[in-house]
């Protein structure tokens, strides 16, 4: 004996326990620290001889609670919590801690504790104690004397417990650049089962244990896994960043200055130069506003953000920056994702159904970066609707009907289907998206690559490291804490501030009350600006949304719709922001058209692209013009003389 056992009633005794009890079964949560101050020998003990010490530990607190069939002692707050790629064969047989998400968790089975066995020369029952991982038969017969006899496992006169393997991956954050993510099985009992469910972060404690493949497996490697002791699920904000009382005080200081607002968003990716609208955007994403949640509906508060533009503008480049800033950053691809890889799935493993959460519930209440969104499947975008408006994904499947939490804001970029964004046509004509998808943007910008020598100039300079950083730019570190600090405010909006959204809305309403020019503004738009206000307010660290932060709200919001083609004045479509005549924007369309689908490897001869033209009822006074515009907008190329192909 060790002598940790009456440590539980001394323990009990001083009132440093949380007791729980479910259906005969009670459970002893101890504080580690408790133990080490009470006794730090016999906490070393703990963690070097784990099972040893929870056996005496559950022994000596049977002298004191009399009433429960089962009682089990479990252990939290464990001074160093692992990662999962950090466990290693020195910690085999010892109480460990580990974080991590859930990444599939099978049904609850009944496992055997007791056995009993028939004997089938004379019928009397044999129990015999099952530890093993397999089904452990007795070896001889007691009424028989010792004869050589067979037996049958009788579940009938067995004991039974509840069972439940999960499977947890290390968090996104934590996984080295360029590797997969590790994952681990762990194994739970008792009341410890149907705690946690895929997607969720859970803090475990348990013994690192080896199994075989099979029973009649006879290789040197083994497979390791978590005796789960304890389950913490973190049920608030998932704020990845631990912040110290010094880093709240710095936090504090650092937004009482009158630009924070402006420093915050110059931080975001300060590499990338311009595009200084988009990077506040992506603030706001990363902040986002306050999620409602009422007694028979949700307002969601996640902000979602699609970039549409051309090639090389940096669009995965600010993704990138943006799945490493959040609380929970998931970066994907469309090209290789399916419907299944962004939301959840029902995987069947032997004989078993489990539930396998997906990047939108991975990345709950975080940030889920679609890059790519161009190349998906259109039936897989359609999975991410539901997720996008509601937070949460249905799993109706092999009888699981479940739901999984998906809080996460969505930053997805798209190129758009012609190579090259055509202001002369609609978003949707431009990346094909339906507009149930796009109306879950709350705001759209279009990243247009124009040489302009000025900009260029500044480009080549940033890259090639001729600017130095500026001092007003906060380093990641400090820039994710102050982040995680202020999406744990909760503003109210203000008279004033909603005054103002709702004015606002009216008025742009009200402007396209035409039955020529149909409104694309709908309430979507007005819980679009509540959000973003909400978010600008959290970045001041305001408990309050003031007109200030509506205001910043409507600029943004209205920029994303001039951006895309729609009058923020009017909320009606305004496709002829640059070219006069609307005549002439549909011929250029169709010129380029003509070029992009009869273009070879070498290009288009001119003579032949001019007769196409002709041909398509575009008059040739108008010809030579149409080329010009679209050489000088970088759409086409003059592969050689008078050969042309589009970019």
């Amino acid at each position: 004996m060790s002598g940790i056992g009456p440590l539980v009633a001394t323990l009990y005794k001083t009132g440093k326990f949380i007791l729980k009890r479910e259906d005969g079964i009670v459970s002893i949560y101890l504080n580690f620290n408790d133990i080490k101050d009470a006794d730090p020998d016999l906490s070393s003990f703990l963690l070097d001889s784990p099972i040893q010490s929870l056996l005496e530990m559950e022994n000596s607190a049977k002298e004191f609670i009399r009433d429960a069939e089962i009682i089990k002692v479990r252990v939290f707050n464990l001074p160093e919590v692992l990662r999962i790629n950090e466990i290693k064969s020195k910690s085999l047989d010892r109480l460990i801690a580990v974080r991590g998400i859930i990444l599939r968790a099978f049904k609850i089975k009944p496992m055997v504790i007791d056995g009993a066995f028939i004997c089938q020369e004379c019928q009397e029952i044999t129990h015999q104690e099952q530890r093993s991982q397999f089904l452990t038969f007795p070896t001889q017969c007691q009424n028989c004397r010792g004869r050589r006899t067979t037996f049958v496992f009788s579940p009938q006169e067995s004991s039974f417990i509840d069972s439940q393997d999960i499977t947890i991956q290390e968090l996104p954050e934590n996984v080295p650049a360029g590797q997969l993510p590790k994952t681990m099985d762990v194994f739970i009992l008792y009341d410890l089962v149907d705690n946690a469910r895929a997607g969720d972060i859970v803090t475990l404690v348990g013994i690192l244990k080896v199994k075989q493949k099979s029973k009649t497996s006879s290789e040197k490697t083994f497979m390791p896994y978590i005796e789960g002791n304890s389950l913490k699920v973190e049920t608030k904000e998932a704020l990845e960043v631990s912040l110290t009382d010094k880093d709240v005080e710095e936090i504090k200081e650092l937004a009482k200055a009158p630009n924070i607002v402006e420093r915050i968003l110059k931080s975001i990716a300060p590499r990338i130069f311009g595009w200084e609208e988009i990077k506040e955007a992506i603030g706001y994403v990363l902040i986002g506003g306050v999620r409602r949640e009422y007694e028979q509906n949700i307002v969601r508060g996640e902000i979602n953000c699609l970039l549409v533009g051309d090639p090389g503008t940096a669009k995965s480049q600010l993704l990138t920056a943006t799945a490493k800033l959040a609380p929970r950053g998931v970066f994907c691809s469309g090209k290789g994702t399916s419907a299944a890889g962004l939301t959840a799935a029902v995987v069947k493993y032997g004989d078993e159904w489990a539930l396998e959460a997906g990047a939108m519930v991975l990345s709950d209440r975080g940030i889920c970066c679609i890059d790519e969104m161009d190349k998906m499947n259109s039936d897989d975008r359609v999975a991410i609707h539901e997720a996008m408006e509601q937070g949460f994904v249905s799993v109706n499947k092999a009888g699981i009907n479940t739901r999984l939490n998906a809080r996460a804001g969505v930053l997805g970029a798209a190129n758009p289907t012609m190579g090259r964004y055509e202001p002369e046509k609609k978003v949707t004509e431009n990346i094909m998206f339906p507009t149930t998808l796009l109306t879950r943007f709350d705001l759209i910008f279009v990243m247009k690559d124009q040489p302009e020598k000025e900009k260029d100039t500044e480009i080549s300079e940033r890259i090639l490291g001729i600017i130095p950083d500026s001092n007003e730019i906060l380093s990641s570190e400090k820039l994710r804490k102050y982040i995680a600090f202020a999406r744990r405010i909760n503003p109210e909006i203000t008279d004033e501030a909603k005054k103002k959204i709702r004015d606002i809305y009216l008025d742009i309403r009200s402007g396209g009350a035409s039955p020529d020019s149909p409104t694309m503004i709908t309430a979507r738009f007005l819980e679009s600006m509540r959000r973003i206000a909400e978010a600008h307010a959290r970045i001041r660290l305001s408990e309050k949304v003031e007109l200030e932060d509506a205001e910043a709200a409507i600029r943004i919001v209205q920029s994303s719709l001039g951006n895309i083609g729609i009058d923020p004045v009017k909320g009606t479509l305004n496709v002829i922001q640059r070219i006069e005549h609307a005549t002439q924007i549909t011929k250029i369309g169709i010129a380029k058209e003509l070029l992009y689908k009869n273009q070879t490897d070498t290009g288009l001869e001119k003579t032949k692209w001019r007769s196409l033209m002709i041909q398509a009822g575009i008059e040739e006074k108008y010809i030579d013009g149409i080329i010009k515009n679209l050489s000088e907008r970088g759409e086409i190329l003059e592969h050689s003389r008078n050969v042309f192909h589009t970019v």
